[in-house]
């Protein structure tokens, strides 16, 4: 896998930026829901939150499967919040 750029990866081909959107929103539910356990101490929120972890592979590992267009490596997660998900998802942007 390559490096991810600061910002994450710049604009690309219409199947990795679903790829991408997919992760990162699945990503974004995986740290609300991590939060509401914390915050709560409710085991539905943290249960909620494993489940939304399964979801990540399917696109983690088809992006893993899409070479970079300059050759240096394929694709990944950037494991950023979706945007507008708001600082309640986690402290990295």
């Amino acid at each position: 896998m390559g490096v991810v750029p600061a910002g994450g990866w710049p604009a690309s081909a219409d199947e990795v930026r679903r790829l991408l959107q997919q992760f990162d929103e699945t990503y974004t539910s995986v740290l609300r829901d991590l939060q509401g356990a914390w915050a709560t101490g409710d085991a539905s929120a943290a249960d909620a939150a494993v489940a939304a972890m399964l979801e990540l592979e399917e696109p983690a590992v088809k992006l893993m499967d899409i070479p970079l267009p300059d050759g240096t490596g394929n694709y990944g997660p950037q494991f950023r919040p979706a945007p507008g998900a708001g600082a309640e998802a986690g402290a990295r942007s």
